[in-house]
């Protein structure tokens, strides 16, 4: 009797474990809660480590601008972060740059401008590696302030904005975050989908905000919710060709990966069904898209495959219980 029913205390744990693990649970998991999803320092946790997962593929979609410039009249600088949204961000430091007169600062070699915002402008050899500057302070983030360039613009006369390599990524950091921990209250079930499919639903609603994602994209949030890995696939295009691409081929990873199959084979479909709808997408063209493309298809591949694994035990003991 008590070999029964301590077997059956076994059983029941690992039923628990597994049930955490495959939670798809969709019938009890509403899309768009009323209130916000009670925040435990798991979930916390958890969407820190989505937030720092995604930015990679998040710089590759949107760019890393290392200066303030204006979209849409508000001041904005690395990955599309505006500051009047953070103001948790305000004290962090910039560099404000003053040409020389008749000078220009180049926009367009990004890499410059970075190794110019991380220099040490104490130094006599800084000043000399860049003639075009007239003048340099350190001031605050809240206090940055003035015309700024278009992201558009190539060049610029005029003081600008330079975010230090800290300040950046704190910055993206900070921002991620936040959207991360909005994909979560939309989705209570955000960790219980595979690590690509969470980037798909991370870069709809950094990309397009969250009230534009929650009221343009029902049949997505239903299909995240339903853990509906196709659905999803159909759902989320943004009429952004490059982005679209790049969705579709995340989603596409998830449910190659569900499959059996090689990492070889996973990497070759996945370039294929690329190229086929975008070949300037192609791994040639894009080299460091492709390296987080194929480190998220890697991800889920063996999350996949720990999903498998654990499937097959659960039964295995199942089994074994009813034949004792």
């Amino acid at each position: 009797m008590f070999s029964k029913i301590k077997k059956s205390k076994t059983l029941r744990s690992v039923l628990g474990a597994a049930s955490l693990f495959f939670a798809g649970a969709p019938m009890t998991v509403e899309a768009a809660p009323r209130a916000p999803q009670k925040v435990t320092q798991t979930s916390v946790h958890e969407c820190q480590s989505l937030a720092r997962d995604y930015m990679p593929l998040c710089e590759q979609l949107e760019g890393n601008v290392p200066y303030c410039y204006s979209d849409g009249g508000s001041i904005t600088a690395g990955c599309g972060v505006h500051f009047k949204d953070f103001k948790s961000l305000e004290n962090l430091s910039v560099l404000r740059i003053t040409p020389k007169k008749g000078s220009i600062i180049s926009l367009a070699n990004k890499k410059r401008l970075i190794k110019m915002a991380d220099a040490d402008w104490k130094a006599v050899v800084t000043k000399a590696q860049y003639p075009e500057v007239e003048k340099v302070e350190i001031i605050k983030l809240k206090d940055c302030s003035g015309k700024c360039p278009k992201g558009s613009d190539k060049v610029w006369n005029q003081q600008l904005m330079l975010m230090p390599s800290e300040t950046l990524s704190k910055m993206n950091l900070t921002a991620a975050e936040f959207f991360a921990q909005k994909a979560y209250e939309f989705h209570p079930n955000l960790f219980q989908v595979s690590p690509s499919a969470r980037f798909v639903v991370m870069d709809l609603i950094y990309n397009l905000g969250y009230n534009k994602y929650y009221h343009s994209f029902p049949k997505f949030r239903e299909a995240v919710r339903t853990a509906n890995l196709q659905n999803m696939k159909n759902e989320c295009k943004s009429k952004n060709k490059r982005r679209d691409t790049v969705r579709e081929c995340l989603i596409n990873s998830a449910l190659l990966s569900s499959q059996k199959t090689t990492k070889e084979d996973l990497f070759q479909k996945n370039r294929a069904l690329v190229l086929k709808q975008n070949s300037k997408l192609g791994p040639m063209c894009e080299k460091k898209l492709w390296q987080v493309l194929d480190e998220s298809a890697s991800k889920d591949l063996s999350w996949c495959q720990k999903r498998i694994s654990l499937k097959s035990f659960v039964q295995n003991k199942k089994e074994s219980v009813k034949k004792s």
